[in-house]
């Protein structure tokens, strides 16, 4: 072979591979996007069950920072928006909040507390419990709420992460100890379907000039015609 088409043949063999793994990428991605996703956009993680003898479930913003299936490979600050979908198993009325952490840890001061990281939900969520046997005021009569959702039957919360430190109060709506919930966590980032389709459309141009390149390295010139005299 010819040196100059080994000059065409190697980098356009690496051009092609690369291109249709970034195409296979980008594909998987927006098929996962449109069919793990809402109508709002968030995706979210299976349900699961999760029961503490405390009177209130908190987590932090970073601790909501979970990136649900298709989301699994992006980094937290490209999450926009978090959801909490919750459940009573008793079937009760259920409250769920969002406030400044200064304001929630003084509503709650001297009762027991589960705080909670749900990065790792659902298969090991991590509490860190905090003691106490003050019974707190029912939460929906506090005015520290900048979000919240109460009520019977299943629950939904969806908070727009903003700069400082807010945290979400998980508590059966009359303030009594024992949280037992089926609950999900859920995400949003705007970026998904960019990096999708910017994978998409560079991996078919990267995989176009590399099938040029093995074009042209494999196509066989025509013979010579003789010339007789």
């Amino acid at each position: 072979m010819r040196p100059l088409r080994i000059a065409l043949l190697v980098p356009g063999a690496f051009a092609l591979l690369i291109g249709f793994g970034l195409m296979l990428a980008g594909s998987t991605l927006l098929s996962g996007y449109f069919t793990q996703r809402d109508d709002s956009g968030v995706v979210s993680s299976p349900q699961a069950r999760y029961s503490v003898p405390s009177f209130a479930v908190t987590a932090t913003q970073d601790g909501l920072r979970v990136q649900p299936g298709v989301l699994g490979w992006l980094p937290a600050h490209r999450i926009d928006a978090v959801r909490i979908d919750a459940t009573r198993v008793d079937g009760g009325p259920l409250f769920l909040g969002v406030a400044r952490l200064a304001d929630v840890e003084r509503y709650l001061h001297g009762s027991a507390v589960a705080r909670a990281d749900f990065r790792s939900a659902p298969f090991a969520l991590r509490y860190d419990p905090v003691a106490g046997d003050q019974r707190p005021r029912p939460p929906a009569r506090q005015g520290i709420w900048a979000a919240t959702s109460t009520g019977g039957g299943t629950q939904h919360l969806t908070w727009p992460l903003r700069d400082g430190d807010w945290t979400v109060v998980v508590m059966n709506a009359d303030a009594a100890n024992g949280v037992d919930v089926r609950l999900s966590v859920g995400a949003r980032s705007p970026a998904v379907r960019a990096i999708g389709v910017s994978l998409f459309a560079g991996g078919g141009l990267l995989g176009g000039v590399g099938a040029l390149l093995v074009y042209a390295a494999c196509r066989r010139r025509p013979m010579p015609v003789p010339m007789w005299p």
